[in-house]
């Protein structure tokens, strides 16, 4: 720690020695005594060293009596003196202290232990007055560098002292508020309220405030601002000026009424929900799912308080999006207070604290969706029927071919004609066989999920199709350190990626050595399972819309029957899943399969398990 830096500005040696002595009984080490013995020699020691405290006898051969400490206070304010005065100066002594000075000592009669004390006292209200200096000069560092505005007023609402900030808020100079009261640049809508909160304030029936006001400022323009803060007192205890923070919420308050104006215009129930499922708003469109109620019934009501009805299932979606910040969305029929039934689509999604829920009705849309599965489900059993019914006949009519042509011959001239006919029966008999394949795999298609391992999968299709991967000398990698655990069919799982995995070395480039990769990656819960080649690739602006539909066939030089992708997108459209392909001629293709989460209907979802990345090797 530094020494305390003492300055003893005294032209008299007998005096000199005894405070010297005096300190060096204290503690030599704590304190350092810097002598001079004219006034002029202790300026050029304050100019030149830091001191902390000045003995300064008012008898000086070159300073009058108080002139010294009229200096020292106006030009080292911070220093602390403790003036010396002969037996007959005491009213001088006084005198000085009225101008500054912490204290005086008696010449003459001042003993060690009166002088320890006086000085012990001088440090001590150093030591304070420089913690009071730098909490001052903190204060006034927050108050003119705060993000926010800053006022005080008196207890008639004049401004006593503003901030930059909101100077700059309101666009008027210091001097300009400077001559003006809160009701000045207060909206006239707000000035009751204003006036309001001063006078409970000024009154002790409240000790602080927060509300949203808006401000007028000098171009006209309204500013809506957060304005809180509380009371300053005098040292009775007595309120003296009130301190106001002003926060300016313009842009969120234009946002929030632009959202309220949207929120009201749309036909979508909107809803917004605090983390306890409170309601904090609602608009006109959803009032119409609370029976009737006036949005100041309900709002900060809970859900199941205005809407009895909810399932508890509904709520626990409500939650868990809450909990895991992820969106959900359902669908369900409602019945509302007319008795009417309706389906209606619910989106909730999460937000910072709490949860926004909005609500569509989807009635029309799902009528007619049940009356196109309905009419779909009649025209496939229907072609089932029709595929069924046609395979005896065809397999009737070439046996009968086979036998005109065993038994009686053909006549010469048309044995063209007789090929041609025996190959169009087999064309169709193998389309009715195929369609028929098709429809027995949609119509057996609904099969329990289970816990499954895409790796696991990958290996025993790759096993399957081993003579092929050796044939075509294909190079295959994986990497399931993503994600790899779905819930799926095993079957199904099996039948996708033998599909996806076959088609990728069919449709390899003669003279490039085919090249697979097998990769999972999450979005979410979603699992996605990408199958990337670097075949021949598909024309996608020619072909995106037939990729996927019965029948198409795109390489004429590469035998197929153009069912397996129309297969593979039925069974993942079933479960929940769906399938993409991005592609480019000459450069591969990449399918890339989506499998849906567990049902949210499940009380948990096992962790998903990460299998490390390898090469298969046959």
């Amino acid at each position: 720690m530094d020494s305390y830096q003492i300055l003893f500005v005294e032209d008299n040696e007998p005096d000199q020695m005894v405070i010297r002595e005096y300190l060096t009984n204290v503690n030599p080490e704590e304190f350092e005594l810097t002598i001079r013995d004219t006034f002029e020699g202790a300026k050029e020691v304050l100019e030149k060293n830091n001191t902390d405290l000045i003995i300064l006898d008012l008898n000086l051969p070159d300073c009058d009596s108080l002139f010294g400490i009229r200096y020292l206070k106006r030009n080292f304010p911070e220093i602390p003196v403790v003036v010396l005065t002969g037996l007959d100066d005491k009213t001088v002594g006084l005198e000085a202290i009225r101008e500054g000075a912490q204290d005086y000592l008696v010449k003459g009669s001042v003993n060690e232990q009166e002088f320890n004390k006086v000085l012990n006292y001088a440090i001590a209200r150093n030591r304070f007055q420089k913690e009071i200096n730098v909490q001052k000069e903190l204060s006034h560092s927050v108050f003119d560098h705060s993000p926010c505005g800053i006022t005080i007023v008196n207890l008639h609402g004049d401004f006593i002292k503003t901030n930059h900030k909101f100077q700059e808020m309101t666009g008027y100079t210091r001097h300009e508020i400077s001559r003006m009261t809160i009701s000045d640049i207060t909206h006239p809508d707000d000035n009751v309220a204003t006036r309001t909160v001063m006078k409970d304030l000024i009154s002790g029936e409240i000790d602080k405030f927060s509300i949203e006001k808006r401000y007028i400022r000098k171009d006209g323009k309204v500013m809506w601002a957060n304005t809180s803060g509380n009371a300053l007192y005098d040292s009775s205890g007595k309120p003296e000026y009130l301190l106001a923070i002003i926060q300016d919420i313009t842009e969120s308050k234009t946002n929030h009424e632009r959202l309220r104006k949207f929120m009201d215009e749309t036909d979508a129930m909107i809803a917004i929900f605090d983390a306890d499922l409170n309601l904090l708003d609602i608009n006109e469109a959803g009032l119409l799912y609370t029976g009737g109620l006036t949005r100041n019934q309900v709002i900060g009501k809970q859900v199941a308080v205005f809407n009895p009805d909810i399932s508890e299932e509904r709520i626990e979606i409500y939650r868990k999006v809450i909990r895991q910040r992820e969106p959900a969305s359902f669908s369900n029929k409602i019945t509302f207070p007319d008795k009417n039934e309706r389906m209606i689509s619910f989106h909730c999604f999460p937000l910072e604290s709490g949860c926004a829920v909005i609500c569509y009705d989807i009635s029309e849309e799902w009528e007619a969706k049940e009356l196109l599965k309905s009419q779909a489900e009649n025209l496939e059993q229907f072609a089932y029927v029709a595929a069924h019914d046609f395979k005896a006949p065809l397999s009737n009519l070439n046996a009968l071919l086979q036998i005109i042509k065993n038994q009686s011959g053909i006549k010469p001239g048309f044995e063209e004609l007789f090929s041609k006919a025996q190959g169009s029966v087999a064309k169709m008999k193998d389309s009715i066989d195929t369609l028929n394949q098709v429809l027995t795999m949609k119509q057996n298609i609904h099969l329990e999920p289970e816990l499954l391992r895409v790796s696991d999968a990958v290996e025993i299709v790759l096993e399957s199709i081993e003579n092929q991967i050796l044939d075509t000398n294909a190079h295959i990698t994986t990497d399931f350190s993503l994600g790899d655990s779905i819930w799926f069919p095993k079957v199904h799982l099996n039948n996708i990626l033998q599909n996806l995995l076959t088609n990728a070395i069919k449709y390899r480039r003669p003279d490039v050595q085919p090249k697979i990769h097998i990769a999972t990656n999450m979005t979410g819960r979603i699992v996605h399972v990408s199958v990337c080649d670097n075949g021949k690739g598909i024309d996608m602006q020619r072909y995106r819309k037939k990729l996927f539909g019965i029948f198409q066939r795109f390489d004429s030089e590469i035998n197929g029957k153009g069912i397996g992708l129309h297969i593979t997108r039925s069974i993942l459209e079933s479960y929940g899943g769906a399938i993409s392909v991005e592609s480019m001629p000459g450069y591969g293709s990449t399918f890339t399969v989506d499998f849906a989460p567990k049902p949210e209907t499940a009380e948990s979802n096992p962790g998903f398990v990460a299998a490390e990345a390898h090469s298969y090797q046959p």
